[in-house]
């Protein structure tokens, strides 16, 4: 019985086909079924079967009489047509036929009744009419109820007809999709088999390739082993044969008495045959040939007693060495040595030995020691030849300069190399470099005093911000003096510096905003200036370029900053839009949740004074700023300058110790005695201690702003200091003032190529904040992974000194770029000193265009191939010389001697090389024209045929492009 699938069984059955496979799913029967597609062995069936008997369901679905539309299935199956089934309805309801209505279902028509005029006389007449015009609608309307009854049991039939089609259909394509199945499964194992076909014939190939390679190294070695046998047989014969005649020649030699003894020429002949014998037997035994029996050692023993061999051990090979042992047997060993020497031998064999010993001492190769690791450290100064470099690591000077050539340096044994280049080829060689120059900042103690000598000093505050936002002003107000109307009040405009006593008879120091350029310099030198940074804003202007630049002044500083929010008092004051401004540059204040100190204040009004000062003093009191006062004092160069009847003067700041009069103080390589003092009101002062500015003159040359200075005892050791760093600073400049950036396109150039600078630098001025986003949004876009534009400050109006400080004190250097602004004669004066590239533009394409070819020119160049010439091979000479000679005509371009060529041999290259010879006729060209003929020979290649084609190239280095 074959294999029946679920819905075959459910017609037989006459079960729903979806109620059967849900049926056999909940009987438990062991097996269940996805779908009605599912097939059924015959022993599932006879099990499904004897299931439903035993329930008795199958005989009810059996006799169970069909609904009408299993009525009208069953008709249309039978291909007959299926008699129409009346429905009737019941009447509905007004609500139920408003449902009808809203639910878009045919309503039956409603029955209205009309009413007619009559007189009088024919009411009765009227009735009777009215009556049977109703009962003819009633009838008319059952008429039609029981046409759309009729109309949808047609309408049901067909749904019913469709969805049998429909599952016809996906009978169909399931089948067509097993079919497709079972090809694909056949498909896969005819694969297999062939795949296991193939293999079962290679394994039986190299099976047969095997068998085939033992039977030939079988027969070789049978070959050999014939060869080997004749040979044997051959070399017997002739041993025979002169053993033989050995034999005769002996006997006919003998005398007559002693012919019967044996000949020891033969014996010996004889058992050198025997040997040879058994060596051969003994090789041959050796190549393969089966043991055909074990010889008895006694056998063996009673041969080798009577060729007089025993198995006693020999002679011990070890050399004895030690006196003992020479005293011990030295009487044997002495007869051991003993020969007989004639006298012109005497002494050839002492001599003998000493020219052997001379001998190996000359072969004796020399070894290269190398210094020990407490050796290899070599010390230097900031700057170094290369002489003195190979000279104290103890290697040629010419190593030295090829290291650097190497790296792309040119140099000789007299180039000067500063303290880092040197450091870079020692260790190239295996050393390390102390750096053992002379540094003034060891003269400047920087050990900490003693706690119990410490005492509070006075913050040294900054004042920052926009230029209109009344920085001044409020300096004025604090000091309570007019400094802005010019009440000079016994007050020097120009130091820069003040001390101010509050009310509560504390002191604060406040450097005014000339201190930029000193808080910018000494920035580069990474010291600290001041303690902390008072940021002031207009209330009613907002966060202004200067403002952001003051930010970036103190963070890079790493000071604390305190906002003071000024003019308050303006009707058009928002200080929450300040707040909320200053955010995004991470000044958060403390009500917000951050750590920023705000504060609200007023210079016209004194509003807020009090709060800034205790904000101030509660900074200083967290900061915990301490000084010892009882030392020689140290402390920063704030401003210098030259003045015409005084002399140098330098405004300084005092930050550990006490200076006094006529003391003698070093900066740099400039030194003198103090010989005036003024403090910020003009006042001649005799000493002053920590946290305090003043005014002084006496020194020998104009230091540089932000320089340390310190107070020394004696002037000769004051002269030789400054002399020292003189010579210094003067070797540096030697030294083309090694790794000194001085932002100069080329020297960035080199920078940027020795691998130092990962970004171009660039501080952006403009005229108006519009072009200065723009300008900056499109120089974020320059640029590939090897270099790019950074951007580090950007703000509107003119190129001032301050942007000219911040350029040069940058480590890896900068450039300043200006769009429609121009720098101030003390900014181009400060740009020029320090060697800072100031770029103006009017146009911003020529500002990004330029930018680009600065980047672009960084990059490394690409390097592209360009043929030069083609040339065919018409005739081959062999030269002695030359080896193989090309006779060519030259198609295309040019050819020339050394040039690099390719031969190239039906569309294929052949072979790369170079021309190494190239002649016209008998004499030596250098390079041949189009149209010409020549000969040619190609390095290293001699497979040259008639019909090649000789290209000639050369390679072009093409700039990088971003």
């Amino acid at each position: 019985m074959p294999s029946q699938r679920v819905y075959e069984l459910a017609e037989e059955l006459g079960f729903n086909r979806q109620e059967l496979v849900t049926k056999i799913n909940s009987l438990a029967l062991g097996f269940q079924v996805n779908n009605y597609m599912t097939k059924l062995s015959p022993e599932e069936v006879s099990e499904l079967k004897d299931a439903l008997d035993e329930g008795g369901e199958g005989v009810e679905k059996a006799q169970k009489p069909a609904s009408d539309g299993e009525q009208v299935e069953a008709a249309a199956d039978d291909g007959g047509v299926a008699a129409p089934v009346v429905r009737r309805r019941r009447k509905k309801s007004a609500g139920e036929a408003e449902e009808a209505d809203e639910s878009g279902e045919a309503v039956a028509p409603t029955v209205r009744r009309r009413r007619r005029k009559v007189v009088a006389g024919a009411a009765e007449e009227a009735a009777e009419a009215e009556e049977a015009e109703e009962a003819a609608e009633v009838e008319e309307a059952e008429e039609a109820a029981e046409v759309e009854e009729v109309e949808e049991a047609e309408e049901a039939a067909e749904v019913e007809e469709a969805e049998e089609a429909a599952e016809v259909e996906e009978v169909e394509e399931a089948e067509e999709a097993a079919e497709v199945e079972e090809a694909e499964e056949a498909a896969e194992v005819e694969e297999a088999e062939e795949a296991a076909e193939a293999e079962e014939a290679e394994e039986a190939a190299e099976a047969e390739e095997a068998e085939e390679v033992a039977e030939a190294e079988e027969a070789e070695e049978a070959a050999e082993a014939e060869e080997v046998e004749e040979a044997e047989e051959a070399a017997e014969a002739e041993e025979a044969k002169e053993a033989k005649e050995a034999e005769k020649k002996a006997e006919a030699e003998e005398k007559p008495e002693k012919k019967a003894a044996k000949s020891p020429e033969a014996d010996k002949t004889k058992k050198r045959s025997e040997g040879s014998r058994r060596r051969r037997k003994k090789e041959k035994s050796k190549g393969g040939a089966r043991v055909l029996g074990q010889i008895d050692s006694n056998v063996v023993l009673d041969r080798l007693s009577a060729e007089g061999k025993d198995f006693s051990p020999g002679p011990s090979k070890k050399k004895s060495s030690g006196r003992r042992g020479r005293s011990s047997s030295g009487r044997s060993r002495g007869r051991s040595r003993k020969r007989v020497v004639e006298g012109r031998d005497l002494y050839k064999g002492g001599r003998r030995k000493k020219r052997r010993s001379r001998s190996k001492q000359r072969q004796q190769k020399t070894q290269i020691t190398e210094a020990a690791e407490h050796k290899r450290n070599i010390r230097i100064e900031d700057v170094i030849s290369v002489g003195d470099l190979a000279h104290q690591m103890g290697v040629k000077a010419g190593e030295v300069a090829m290291k650097l050539v190497e790296s792309g340096m040119m140099a000789t044994v007299n180039t000067l190399l500063d303290f880092e280049t040197a450091a870079l080829v020692a260790d190239e060689f295996g050393y390390t470099v102390e750096n053992v120059a002379f540094d003034i900042t060891n003269f400047y103690d920087t050990s900490p005093d003693p706690e119990e000598k410490q005492k509070p000093r006075a913050p040294v505050v900054t004042v920052m911000g926009h230029v209109d936002h009344g920085k001044t002003s409020l300096l004025d107000a604090i000091r309570k003096s007019n400094v802005t109307g010019g009440e000079a009040g016994g007050i020097t405009q120009h130091i820069g510096a003040y001390k101010v006593r509050t009310e509560e008879d504390s002191e604060i120091t406040f450097l005014d905003t000339p201190g930029h350029e000193a808080f910018t310099q000494l920035r580069a030198r990474g010291a600290k200036a001041t303690d902390i940074v008072v940021l002031v804003i207009a209330a009613d202007d907002g966060v202004m370029p200067q403002t952001v630049e003051a930010i970036n002044h103190a963070r890079e500083a790493g000071v604390p900053i305190i906002v003071a929010i000024n003019k308050v008092d303006k009707p058009t004051a928002n200080p929450d839009r300040i707040k909320q401004a200053l955010t995004e540059y991470e000044l958060i204040p403390e009500e917000w949740g951050g750590t920023t100190l705000f504060a609200e204040v007023s210079a016209l009004q004194q509003q807020g004074i009090d709060e800034l000062l205790e904000m101030l003093a509660l900074q200083a009191e967290i900061e915990e700023l301490k000084a010892n006062p009882d030392r020689d004092a140290q402390g920063l160069i704030i401003e210098a300058e030259l003045d015409i009847g005084r002399g140098p003067v330098a405004t300084i700041l005092v930050q550990r110790g006490s200076l006094k009069q006529g003391d003698i103080i070093v900066s740099g390589q400039y030194y003198g005695r103090v010989r005036t003092m003024h403090n910020d009101k003009a006042q001649n002062v005799e000493e002053v201690g920590p946290s305090t500015p003043v005014e002084i003159t006496g020194l020998s040359g104009i230091p540089e702003a932000g320089e340390p200075f310190f107070v020394v005892d004696d002037e000769k050791d004051a002269k030789r200091i400054t002399d020292h760093v003189a010579e210094q600073r003067r070797k540096e400049v030697m030294a083309s003032r090694a790794k000194e950036v001085t932002g100069s396109l080329e020297d960035l150039s080199k920078m940027i190529q020795q691998g130092e600078i990962k970004e171009l630098k660039v501080i952006l001025k403009g005229d108006v904040q519009g072009s200065v986003e723009a300008i900056k949004e499109a120089f974020g876009k320059i640029g590939n992974e090897e270099v790019r534009v950074k951007v580090i400050h950007s703000g509107v109006g003119g190129i001032t000194e301050n942007d000219v400080n911040l350029a040069a004190s940058s480590e890896t250097g900068a450039v300043v770029v200006g769009f429609n602004v121009r720098p101030d004669n003390r900014a181009a004066e400060v740009a020029e000193q320090h060697g800072v590239k100031i770029l103006t533009h009017s146009v911003i394409y020529d500002a990004i265009n330029q930018i680009s070819g600065i980047l672009e020119g960084l990059l490394e160049p690409i390097i592209e191939e360009e043929v030069i010439g083609h040339a065919e091979v018409r005739e081959l000479f062999q030269t002695p010389r030359s080896g193989m000679v090309a006779g060519c005509y030259v198609q295309d371009g040019i050819l020339r001697r050394n040039a690099m060529a390719r031969v190239v041999r039906d569309g294929r290259v052949v072979y790369d090389s170079t021309i190494s010879s190239l002649r016209r006729f008998k004499d030596d060209v250098t390079e041949v024209k189009h149209g010409f003929e020549c000969g040619l020979s190609i390095e290293n290649f001699n497979d040259i045929k008639l019909g090649d084609i000789i290209e000639v190239y050369k390679h072009v280095e093409v700039a990088a492009t971003l």
